[in-house]
């Protein structure tokens, strides 16, 4: 459900960028195109109030921290109850989101003396906090961790924007994100030359990260890492760590024949994760 890896809120009509050869997908593809509008209209709401200076921030990466660690976050709790409500509605069927939607809704975690504290320890402490939380609401942490990534995006889309251009001055070559610290949800390889890319899961930046090396554990060299793709697919492919047993979806642009739409292929490629999982990787 969580619309991700767009590079911002606005994105073109998803329609247009799904194969046609691809049809099965359309519907999947209606219901994504509503959560992205959703979002995009959220996004509007919301102006980046931070204000990181670029040598605070060089500092920062110098140190191994993402940019906003330890900051303090600014949604209003208003908005984000409007926007629980919003998504809530928008889910219409009765579905495990909607469940997460009104138990985050009936917590104290929306008061405005909680709502910091709630997006810091998520950047923080990451799924050790999320399954703490999913606990404490009874609700599953995979789709309360979608249902987040879906109303805060927008937050972390537009605080994260302002920094962009300085990620690259950053060489950074951690597996989690150089500006919020979340881990990517997705690779490719560009176009140009093939680097690997990785993208956030959360607030949509992008950065180049060793070909041969894990995300999630930093585990380096060929013994460790592998790949492989499904028969008649070269444009995509599964990147796993035998360490750690995580893995990645990556899209190889050079073969897809333009930048992709990363959103998208998260979509298409279901069945990649399915496979992955059924092979022991998580």
């Amino acid at each position: 459900m969580s619309a991700v890896y767009s590079g911002g809120m606005r994105v073109p009509r998803l329609a247009a960028c799904v194969p046609s050869a691809m049809p099965e997908y359309m519907q999947s593809l209606t219901v994504l195109q509503r959560v992205l509008d959703f979002q995009e209209a959220l996004a509007e709401k919301l102006e980046p109030r931070l204000g990181f200076r670029l040598e605070e921030a060089l500092a920062k990466w110098r140190e191994g921290r993402p940019l906003f660690a330890e900051a303090t976050f600014h949604y209003p709790p208003s908005l984000l109850t409007e926007a629980l409500q919003g998504l809530e509605k928008l889910l219409q069927a009765e579905t495990p989101a909607r469940e997460a939607c009104r138990a985050l809704l009936q917590s104290h975690w929306l008061q405005a003396d909680a709502v910091p504290d709630l997006m810091g320890r998520l950047l923080q402490e990451r799924e050790a906090f999320l399954e703490q939380l999913a606990d404490e609401l009874r609700v599953d942490a995979k789709v309360l961790g979608s249902v987040l990534r879906t109303v805060l995006s927008p937050y972390f889309v537009r605080e994260a924007a302002p920094y962009q251009e300085w990620i690259t001055e950053a060489r950074w070559r951690r597996g989690f994100c150089p500006i919020c610290g979340c881990w990517p949800g997705m690779a490719r390889l560009a176009q140009e030359d093939g680097r690997r890319v990785l993208a956030c899961c959360l607030c949509h930046s992008e950065w180049a990260f060793d070909r041969l090396r894990c995300p999630f554990c930093e585990q380096e060299g060929k013994p460790e890492m592998r790949y492989f793709t499904v028969e008649g697919d070269e444009v995509h492919r599964i990147e796993c760590c035998e360490h750690c047993k995580a893995y990645i979806k990556t899209v190889d642009e050079r073969k897809l024949g333009h930048p992709a739409h990363l959103i998208v292929e998260d979509m298409i490629t279901a069945h990649l994760d399915a496979l992955a999982q059924e092979q022991g990787y998580h």
